[in-house]
């Protein structure tokens, strides 16, 4: 059986239970305990200036913690953009977290099949 420590919402270590019933610590937690204390979770807000894109950045503002680095990424930028395609973004707003996009923005997009679906282009 394992399970994982938390201090302050950082995972700090592993342990695992040894055969006579007793805890131990996994080798190289004392140093992971050090780099997951100062690690900081990156929070990326791509968004266009849109009133819904100002509604994202102030939920994610208001539930992010103290190991939240957050930051709004411009759109209109190109390297912004480029950045945004590159981990998949199809839609504004979008947010990643540690550089992998959060589960409610991936997928989400333009698609001609879904619009075809709905009687785009079809005639009534």
């Amino acid at each position: 059986m394992e399970r994982l420590a938390t201090e302050g919402g950082s995972h700090i270590a592993m342990f695992a239970m040894r055969p006579d019933g007793q805890e131990r610590i996994d080798k190289g937690c004392t140093e992971l305990r050090g780099v997951m204390m100062n690690a900081k979770r990156k929070v990326e807000i791509f968004a266009a200036g849109c009133p819904v894109c100002d509604e994202a950045v102030e939920l994610v503002r208001r539930i992010a913690c103290p190991s939240c680095e957050v930051e709004v990424l411009d759109m209109h930028e190109p390297a912004v953009a480029e950045r945004a395609k590159a981990l998949g973004v199809e839609t504004v707003p979008a947010i990643a977290v540690d550089g992998k996009l959060a589960g409610c923005c991936v997928g989400r997009g333009v698609n001609e099949a879904t619009l075809k679906a709905a009687g785009v282009g079809q005639s009534t």
